[in-house]
C-alpha cells in the first residue's frame, strides 16, 4: 500500500468519525447545533483530503490547510451522483 493510500484510509476513517460524533451530538438537545455542524465541516474536510490523496496529492500539503472543501466537496458530489444513477440503471430502475 502507498503512503498516499494509507493517508487516504486514514482520512476516510477520521471521517467517518466525525460524522458518527456529529450523529450522537444530534441526538442531544442541549448541545447548540453548532457543534453539530463543526463535526460536519471536520467531516467534509477529512472526506476532501481522502479524495485528494486517492488522485494522487501529497499528504504533507493537505495536512497545511483547512482550505480543500470549496473546490473538492462539489466534485465528489457530482461524482456520487453519477455513480448512484448508473446503478439505479443497471437495477433496472
Amino acid at each position: 500500500m502507498t503512503r498516499e493510500s494509507q493517508w487516504r484510509v486514514a482520512y476516510a476513517q477520521q471521517a467517518l468519525a466525525d460524522l458518527r460524533a456529529m450523529e450522537v451530538l444530534s441526538a442531544d438537545p442541549s448541545l447548540p447545533a453548532s457543534q453539530e455542524l463543526h463535526f460536519l465541516q471536520m467531516a467534509c474536510e477529512k472526506l476532501c483530503k481522502a479524495y485528494l490523496c486517492g488522485k494522487g496529492a501529497t499528504p504533507e500539503v493537505l495536512r497545511s490547510s483547512h482550505a480543500y472543501v470549496a473546490a473538492t466537496l462539489p466534485s465528489i458530489a457530482r461524482q456520487q451522483l453519477a455513480y448512484a444513477r448508473r446503478g439505479a440503471h443497471q437495477d433496472g430502475r
